[in-house]
């Protein structure tokens, strides 16, 4: 199945297709319109597999064969350009704006029907825990060795993926705005910034550096990984990086 969003300011539905033959098995409009960036995810639970999406101040959960709605989640601003990140017992989401933090929220993966998010009050019935000013900026989370990961410009949060408990909160050394969402190989996280600025950081609450390097090239694509090749599209060259 291809899944398909498309969250504007005139319309707003999500569209499941036979990847094979193109035919449309289901479609769901939205009557809440405004415009979203980030990717629909396909989250395999413990319980089971749910399609996620995230538009303007509402997030739902469907079905991915059917369609069928099995819960939603409003009151405050849901992903927009950052996209939803998860590991088998939690999705992490936040958004914030370029004046306002936010919260980087986990979602339980036995959710059902509405739930209803209130920043100014306490956890929700859907929530296993916020972390306070953690919501990403424009690169998407991501989850390694039991950690969450979210970029603000060149400021680097970790938190425990189990508790939302803070490891650390640190300025990238020499980096100046990240667009690209870092990537997870191995025990590794790699994360690249415009100018070119490249870091490598052992995956864990340690901040450790395990390399530093630069290229030459303007960098707003996520890096990509295949059998040990590192896949970097700049502004004027792709590149592959190996040992």
């Amino acid at each position: 199945m291809l899944y398909l969003q498309c969250f504007n300011e005139e319309q707003a539905f999500l569209v499941c297709l036979e990847a094979k033959s193109g035919r449309e098995k289901w479609r769901i409009v939205r009557d809440e319109v405004g415009t979203s960036w980030s990717t629909p995810l396909i989250w395999r639970n413990e319980r089971r597999t749910e399609l996620i999406a995230g538009g303007p101040k509402l997030m739902t959960s469907n079905d991915p064969l059917t369609g069928k709605e099995l819960w939603r989640a409003s009151g405050t601003e849901m992903p927009l350009i950052a996209s939803i990140s998860a590991d088998t017992q939690h999705i992490y989401f936040g958004s914030r704006s370029p004046t306002q933090g936010g919260a980087l929220y986990a979602f339980n993966a036995s959710l059902e029907g509405a739930q209803r998010l209130d920043p100014r009050q306490r956890i929700s019935k859907g929530e296993s825990w916020r972390a306070p000013d953690a919501a990403p900026g424009m690169p998407s989370p991501i989850v390694a060795a039991g950690c969450v990961y979210t970029l603000n410009e060149a400021v680097l949060t970790c938190v425990e993926a189990a508790t939302g408990r803070q490891h650390y909160h640190k300025r990238l050394p020499g980096f100046r705005s990240v667009v690209a969402s870092p990537v997870a190989v191995g025990n590794k996280v790699v994360i690249i910034d415009e100018s070119g600025n490249a870091i490598v950081l052992r995956a864990g609450p340690e901040f450790e550096i395990l390399g530093q390097s630069r290229l030459e090239d303007r960098f707003w694509a996520s890096p990509a990984t295949s059998n040990g090749m590192l896949l970097l599209r700049g502004l004027e060259h792709v590149y592959c990086i190996r040992q």
